[in-house]
């Protein structure tokens, strides 16, 4: 167990933006901060849209509620409001600092939270016949860019659990159809695919953009080290660096740059050191 938390650490140093390949998610805590720090600031105004969304399609469909459902209406009613309060909780939230590690959720609750309320509309409209209400999964699935960049794997599970909770309650609960089912099942699996798909490619994009940009700051800090004026040795021609230590000039060009050096001799230096030597005067002519 040692050995692999030191290879660990000793692969984070050599590169510190290293990233979980499925999850989507920096192996260094740090860096991982740092991200979420940036994408939140940037991106909390989607969060906040998507809520909003939520609570105007939730109000907006109410009116279909009595045609639908008839008796059961009441009860549809209490739900879409309890999914209401919800999005303006998580409105408020977003508004709170404190509350920022909780971002993460809001594809999960939207897309978990939104499928289960579909799941309901279905039972309660029919399981006889192809449900309207089943076109909501095309409505919540989108959930899962509520916050761009950041959650992918918590929206993946909430894809993962809506499909699996779907088929419990209709596939053995209250079993409906074969062949509906079936059609269902072609439906929402094809979508938890695709959303699947596009989340993953989504934050992935977001965050080697991330990685990128921090690696040019880096590089941009190194070319600045290297202007203006650096303390050199009049005889033995070492620099001195930031932190009072004397290195040779290739040491420390190497440590701030991509450069690399190899040695040689020039013209003057060579007559200079080998020009008595006879191999050298031989050479010469």
């Amino acid at each position: 167990m040692i050995i692999k938390k030191s290879t660990q650490n000793e692969f984070l140093k050599k590169d510190r933006y290293a990233m979980q390949r499925f999850f989507l998610y920096f192996l260094n805590p740090s860096v991982e901060s740092l991200y979420r720090k940036f994408i939140l600031e940037k991106a909390i105004i989607f969060t906040r849209i998507s809520w909003i969304i939520v609570i105007f399609l939730g109000g907006a469909f109410s009116v279909l509620d009595k045609h639908f459902f008839g008796e059961s209406a009441p009860l549809v009613t209490s739900l879409r409001i309890g999914i209401i309060l919800i999005a303006l909780l998580a409105l408020l939230l977003s508004r709170i600092k404190k509350y920022s590690h909780l971002m993460d959720w809001n594809g999960f609750i939207i897309v978990f939270g939104l499928g289960l309320f579909c799941d309901v509309l279905i039972l309660l409209d029919t399981t006889q016949e192809f449900s309207i209400y089943f076109t909501g999964f095309f409505l919540v699935f989108p959930g899962i860019f509520s916050i761009p960049g950041l959650g992918f794997r918590y929206s993946l599970f909430a894809l993962i659990f809506t499909l699996i909770g779907f088929d419990v309650l209709f596939g053995l609960i209250i079993p409906m159809s074969s062949d509906l089912f079936l059609t269902y099942n072609m439906f929402l699996g094809g979508l938890v695919l695709i959303y699947a798909y596009l989340g993953f490619l989504f934050e992935s994009i977001f965050r080697k953009n991330h990685v990128t940009t921090e690696k040019l700051k880096e590089t941009l800090i190194e070319v600045r080290q290297l202007s203006g004026l650096l303390p050199m040795c009049a005889k033995c021609k070492k620099i001195r660096d930031d932190k009072g230590y004397w290195q040779r000039v290739e040491t420390y060009i190497e440590a701030h740059t991509q450069a690399e050096f190899s040695h040689g001799l020039c013209p003057g230096c060579l007559e200079s050191t080998y020009g008595d030597e006879k191999w050298f005067k031989k050479i010469k002519k």
